[in-house]
This record gives structure tokens, C-alpha cells and sequence, in this order.
């Protein structure tokens, strides 16, 4: 008996529906597949899934506390992911489908993202870049990803990941002192246009839009799951301070949007 995976979902041509919930706890469903009135051609299944998972928004909070020697890790996953951008599953050549537009190459299949980190009096910092400066900018080129905070090791303090993607969470002005956020929560923007945050320009020429449903329905951002990991210790303790951990799911919003009046208007 073989388990259902993520290849079950494309393996049969076909119509599917998704079903998501709004703010105001009303089930929305979407139907995906071959139709006329939409373009998500055979590729219904995946679509469908995809689309369940789509956030336009990723938030959770972070820690580097000096006092708690804290470490702080986000994973940012896209398990659909291959089913856009690997050539060997979309045919060599062709460019990446919606929502994603970048096909995998030598440095992964990039994706532009904007990032605000907040302290908890909700004084801001606009990310302009990883620390270091990566290849791709600031686009998480992975199918999973790892983004640390104020980390400087070769490999990640949690996971010990080679390929994680570094926050500085520390403001320099000139002619002023330099202020540095120990804590707080992080906004990880995934639709590629700010969303009508006015501190955040979009990526140049980049929207992350889902294709069109069979409804007309069109979800922003990206198919995502997660998690915020944290570590802390316990110097009270002495010589033999205790360590702790622990796993934070990530948090969301969900946009979709239709030209019919009453279906998936705005923020889900």
C-alpha cells in the first residue's frame, strides 16, 4: 500500500477544488483544473494544494537576546515548489510557472522577497539585503530555507545549515548612535509588491500570483509552511546553566482576488 505524497496530486489530469477559510471563518473554495475560464491547464491537483498553502504574508517572532545567549532561526519552506520551476518536471526551457519566476539553475531558482524586522515597541527596520550579500539579493533560492539573526558562523548555530540566508538586525545612521533590535517579530512579504505597506517598494518587474482558478480566483504570494526555532540558556544556573528550545509555527494572511463581486475580495 503506498502512502499519498505530493506526486499523487499530478499524476491524473483533471478538476480540483481547494478550500480555504476567511477572517470571518466563511469557507472559500477555488476549483483548479482544465476549463476555459482559467489557465491552470493539467496542472489542477497541484494547483489545488499549492493554493490551500499560499500566504502573501509569513509572520513570527525572534529572539537574540546577549542575556539569554539566544539563537534564532526561521524555516521557510515551498513544498510544491519543483512542481514549478524543475525543468525536469515543466520540460527544459520553459519558464517557471505561476506563482513562482525563476527556474532552478546553479544557485537554486530565486524568488524576491521583502523583509521588515520589528522590535517589541514596533520601531522598524527595512532589510535591504542578507548579511552577507547573497547570490540572488534578497530571494530565498530554496525549496527549503533557513534565515538566521545576527549570526556570523559559516554554517547556522540550530540546524547547522551551510545555506542559510543571515538577518543584521542592527540600525546605523549617520551622526547618530547605532541601535540594535534584540527581539521581536518579523514581517516576511511573499506577493513581491508591499501589499500596500508603504515602506516596503517592491521588487522591481516581480508579483508572485497564483494562475487563474476555474472561478477566476487568483491567490497572492507563495505556497509556504514553517517554523521559527529558538534556543536559549539559563545562566542562572552557574557553570551548569540549562539549555531550552523550542518550535514556533508560522503565522499568516492570505490574499485572493476576483472581479466578481462577494468571491475572494482582498485578505482572507
Amino acid at each position: 500500500f503506498e502512502q499519498p505524497s505530493l506526486a499523487t496530486s499530478r499524476s491524473v489530469t483533471g478538476t480540483i477544488t481547494s478550500n480555504v477559510f476567511t477572517q470571518q471563518g466563511q469557507l472559500h473554495s477555488s476549483n483548479w483544473g482544465p476549463d476555459p475560464l482559467g489557465d491552470s491547464v493539467d496542472n489542477g491537483r497541484i494547483d489545488a494544494i499549492s493554493h490551500v498553502l499560499a500566504l502573501d504574508h509569513v509572520y513570527n517572532e525572534w529572539t537574540t537576546e546577549n542575556a539569554l545567549n539566544a539563537s534564532s532561526e526561521w524555516v521557510v519552506t515551498f513544498p510544491t515548489k519543483r512542481f514549478y520551476v524543475d525543468n525536469a518536471i515543466i520540460g527544459g526551457g520553459q519558464a517557471a510557472r505561476r506563482p513562482f519566476t525563476r527556474t532552478f539553475g546553479s544557485s537554486g531558482a530565486c524568488e524576491p522577497v521583502n523583509l521588515t524586522v520589528f522590535d517589541r515597541e514596533e520601531n522598524f527596520l527595512q532589510i535591504l539585503d542578507f548579511s552577507p550579500s547573497a547570490v540572488g539579493g534578497l530571494a530565498l533560492c530554496r525549496e527549503v530555507n533557513v534565515i538566521t539573526f545576527n549570526q556570523t558562523g559559516d554554517v547556522s548555530d540550530i540546524f547547522a545549515s551551510p545555506t542559510a540566508r543571515n538577518i543584521r538586525t542592527v540600525e546605523q545612521t549617520i551622526g547618530n548612535p547605532t541601535k540594535v533590535f534584540e527581539r521581536g517579530w518579523m514581517d516576511l512579504d511573499l506577493a513581491g509588491f508591499g501589499n500596500g505597506n508603504p515602506f516596503l517598494p517592491p521588487p522591481v518587474g516581480v508579483e508572485h500570483t497564483s494562475r487563474v482558478s476555474n472561478d477566476g480566483d487568483v491567490f497572492y504570494g507563495l505556497p509556504v509552511v514553517g517554523f521559527w526555532a529558538v534556543r536559549i540558556e539559563n545562566q542562572a544556573q552557574g557553570e551548569s546553566g540549562n539549555n531550552y528550545g523550542g518550535l514556533y509555527r508560522h503565522k499568516g494572511s492570505r490574499r485572493c482576488e476576483n472581479d466578481t463581486v462577494g468571491t475572494c475580495g482582498g485578505t482572507l
